[in-house]
């Protein structure tokens, strides 16, 4: 800080007091108590906290004010720009299919509990409940379809995090449909995105910042999904509860699912046939492929590897090692690499619920990617189909298959591994089915090459 004469370090230094004071909950007295030569001071004698806290300072005012450009404050006092909230909305279910909503409706009382999160950034616990900050009555079309409710559940907020440091604070809301929403479902197809819209409020004012939209689709025939967000696990939304990855060694465990098929040939053939056998023991298995089966477990918990999974990123190696008494390896393996896709299904059993021709498509990335929806000319390059995936610029991204190569893959063929017609047996209203991919991967240098199936 250079002085009261210089204004941006004096108008920084401000600012910055009302982001502690405001944005996260601190008294003034706090901050006067815990200075000592610099404001990082007060933020770590509070919270005990060594993170810099000013990237979260910056960051959350460039979200509303771009750096760069000239911004003018009004309101009662035009130094305090907060508060501010980043808030965008976590889908658990904004899909449905006709079929589907009416056993939900006939058989669960229409309620989808915990369908979507909404998702607040930047605030802090203390702040949030000093500020007295509630989301705003939901708008859109969504929200005018008749047959549809929502009710709002508690706040959820991070463990382990001191309430006067800015954390992620989630707020979950269950959706109520009835008879009516069936008269808006279209005769074929897909109906056109139905938007659902919020902002917060705080003390009878808008939250800067805090807008968020999200879209739902009515769907005339089946709707295979995905369920991503596991309530009870917290996981990150970007780790799907239904997708795993897990690698093998043959040559440390033939049998890396327990009860589940040998893992006999070290080659690549050898785990193209694995990973399908695999596959054909889950989809036998009904344990793991009725959610209601008393007798029925999770078969992705019993995946090897799985520890953390939700919060961290999968990872995958070329090679496996054994360890002696002194931990220095005394052996390497091949090591194969998979991912398991589960899809759920809910409706009516036999012809009259079935979906035909789901299929999964697989990519793997070199590095995570911020988007992967169906772009044939950006993020999803192709021959203008799904199925024809190409690999990604620079090699940075391929199709992931369990059978062949592009060209000469079975996998989205007619009774292809990834191709199924799903229909929910009698007495179930629910189905998982499972769908694979497999590669072996080598390192290059600084590049990455992988021999699929």
């Amino acid at each position: 800080m250079n002085g009261d004469g210089d204004p941006v370090s004096y108008g920084c230094a401000i600012g910055f007091i009302y982001y502690l004071t405001v944005q996260l909950g601190f008294s003034i007295n706090e901050v006067i108590a815990n200075y000592s030569g610099n404001l990082f001071s007060c933020y770590q004698g509070v919270t005990e906290d060594w993170t810099d806290p000013f990237p979260g300072f910056t960051a959350i005012l460039g979200h509303v004010f771009p750096p760069g450009q000239s911004a003018t404050l009004t309101g009662a006092n035009p130094n305090n720009p907060f508060p501010i909230a980043s808030v965008q909305f976590y889908s658990q279910k904004n899909t449905f299919g006709k079929d589907e909503t009416q056993d939900i409706i006939s058989h669960h009382g229409g309620l989808i509990s915990s369908a979507f999160w909404v998702v607040i950034d930047g605030l802090s616990r203390q702040a949030f409940q000093n500020l007295g900050v509630q989301v705003g009555a939901l708008t859109g079309a969504f929200a005018n379809l008749p047959g549809v409710r929502f009710s709002q559940a508690c706040p959820e907020f991070q463990n382990n995090v001191h309430p006067k440091s800015p954390q992620r604070i989630r707020i979950p809301f269950d959706i109520r449909l009835s008879q009516p929403v069936i008269g808006q479902f279209p005769p074929t197809g897909v109906s056109a995105p139905l938007d659902l819209s919020t902002i917060l409020a705080a003390g009878g004012a808008l939250v800067s910042g805090s807008n968020a939209t999200m879209d739902f689709e009515l769907i005339a025939a089946g709707d295979p999904y995905f369920d991503n967000i596991d309530p009870t696990q917290n996981n990150e939304p970007y780790l799907s509860q239904d997708l795993r990855v897990f690698n093998s060694a043959p040559g440390i465990s033939a049998t890396p699912f327990p009860g589940g098929p040998a893992f006999s040939q070290d080659s690549v053939a050898g785990a193209c046939n694995y990973i399908q056998a695999l596959l054909a023991y889950l989809n036998g298995t009904a344990a793991f492929t009725n959610p209601a089966n008393p007798a029925g477990m999770d078969p992705f918990s019993l995946l090897p590897g799985q520890q953390g999974e939700g919060q961290t990123n999968s990872s995958v190696a070329p090679f496996a090692f054994t360890f002696n008494q002194q931990g220095l390896p005394v052996a390497f393996f091949n090591n194969y690499n998979f991912a398991i896709a589960r899809v759920r299904l809910r409706g009516s059993s036999g012809q009259a619920g079935k979906a035909t021709k789901v299929r999964v498509f697989f990519r793997v990335f070199a590095s995570q990617s911020p988007d992967t929806d169906f772009d044939p000319t950006g993020t999803y390059l192709s021959g203008g189909s799904p199925e024809a995936p190409l690999p990604g610029t620079g090699e940075t991204s391929l199709p992931f298959f369990a059978t062949g190569n592009l060209g000469v893959e079975t996998d989205y063929q007619p009774n292809g591994t990834n191709v199924h017609d799903l229909i929910i047996p009698q007495r179930q209203d629910d189905l998982w089915w499972y769908y694979a991919a497999s590669s072996i991967f080598t390192i290059r240098t600084t590049r990455w090459r992988t021999s699929r199936c």
